[in-house]
């Protein structure tokens, strides 16, 4: 057995918070989420952002701002305009704000009391006004005046497009993702021991699934869009945080997710023409839930496919929460490249490799069932290393690990694997 001397140290996770409970209560309430009426996006640019010492000197900020605004805009039919002001607060909570939807990191009354209470966790905050049409009328992003910032990959600091690819999602409606490899996943974490994180040339397709739901594709896109709707019944009571995902039947990778509104229905949209599968996990304090396959779809000609399935209650004496590389465990997603093989660590509750096969949910990626070794890694961890060989011809995009039993029950880490192109 392999002892946490070998290894390094789990990662505590970090959250890149938006306004993203208040989207979530909306999304599962009514089934739909909030938008800005059609039209041009502005957003202000505060002078505090070329003069801020918590970002490192010589950064590319302009730069990080204008990409992240362009890989919004290359996916879906979204028009962000960036402006210069002088402004430098976040507009106080409320109905309404003052108009302008601002981007700050000035270390003002207004921006440190935006952060009371989670100053040393959270890279930036979104705060979104919307109407009772669910249209939102203004979205100020404050990146968090406690935290330091850089573009070049700096230990300790935040990766500055990182957080504004995913405030951005915030301002364009959307809430946090259940896919690990997504821009928009809750979880994110300081460049550490791993060296820079990739921040990838494009928005994952889980992303673009969602901001399509909104807005719909570019007008080149020939293949979009597509929405597989879909009702769960139960025995019982009924369930209060369940996730679904869909995969490609083809090539596994993950593209779309959505959470289980509370009229026990859900939607995911912005899905190009092709095959899928459907899966659904509950999260509940405690014991993990077992995976569940709901079924497989079709979807084409820009129409809607129903799935109805039945989700039952079963309790798992496994689950994945942790990932990494290079002896450091993490609750994100992990990078690797086409045609490499790599050994990766997986840690969780109950995972024994006595009794469980761990999988990687592609055709393309496939784990060295011989190489599974168990690790001595941290108290109230168990965690397993093992060989993960990266198919050549492996489509860019996020893939799913998970633990399986003898018996068939299944638990997922989802999109937690991301393979770049």
């Amino acid at each position: 057995m392999l002892t946490a001397a070998a290894f390094g140290g789990l990662v505590a996770s970090e959250s890149s918070e938006g306004n993203s409970a208040k989207q979530e209560q909306w999304s599962r309430d009514l089934g739909q989420r909030l938008r800005w009426k059609d039209g041009a996006i502005r957003i202000a640019l505060s002078d505090s952002l070329d003069s801020s010492t918590n970002i490192k000197f010589g950064s590319d900020v302009s730069g990080a701002i204008e990409r992240s605004l362009a890989a919004w805009r290359s996916v879906a039919a979204v028009d962000l305009i960036s402006v210069s002001s002088e402004r430098d607060s976040v507009s106080p909570s409320g109905n309404a704000g003052d108009g302008v939807s601002l981007l700050t990191i000035a270390g003002t009354s207004e921006n440190v009391l935006f952060f009371a209470g989670a100053a040393d966790s959270l890279s930036a905050k979104t705060r979104v006004f919307y109407n009772r049409r669910g249209q939102i009328t203004e979205a100020d992003i404050v990146l968090n005046p406690f935290a330091q910032f850089s573009t070049d990959g700096t230990y300790g600091t935040f990766d500055l497009e990182a957080a504004l690819r995913h405030e951005i999602g915030h301002l364009l409606g959307l809430s946090h993702s259940e896919v690990a490899g997504s821009t928009m996943y809750e979880s994110v974490t300081r460049n550490g021991v791993l060296g820079p994180r990739p921040v990838r040339a494009l928005l994952s397709a889980d992303d673009v699934s969602a901001v399509r739901a909104l807005y719909g594709s570019p007008e080149d896109e020939e293949r979009c869009c597509s929405a597989i709707t879909g009702k769960l019944t139960f025995s019982g009571k009924a369930h209060r945080d369940i996730s679904i995902w869909v995969q490609e039947k083809e090539s596994g990778r993950v593209v779309g997710s959505a959470k289980l509104a509370r009229n026990r229905s859900f939607k995911i949209a912005g899905l190009d023409f092709s095959d899928y599968e459907v899966y659904a996990n509950e999260k509940s304090p405690g014991k993990a839930s077992q995976t569940q396959f709901l079924g497989a779809v079709t979807v084409a000609d820009g129409k809607s496919s129903a799935i109805a399935a039945r989700f039952a209650k079963r309790r798992s004496d496994f689950a994945i929460r942790f990932l990494g590389t290079s002896g450091v465990l993490a609750g994100s997603a992990i990078f690797l490249t086409r045609g490499e093989r790599r050994i990766i660590l997986v840690g969780g509750d109950g995972l024994d490799n006595r009794s469980l096969r761990l999988e990687i949910d592609s055709p393309y990626i496939s784990v060295d069932g011989a190489s599974l070794a168990p690790i001595d890694y941290a108290e109230g961890v168990s965690a397993l290393s093992m060989g993960v060989n990266v198919d050549a011809d492996t489509p860019a995009g996020n893939y799913s690990i998970y633990a399986v039993s003898p018996t068939g029950e299944r638990h997922y880490f989802v999109g937690s694997i991301t393979v770049n192109p």
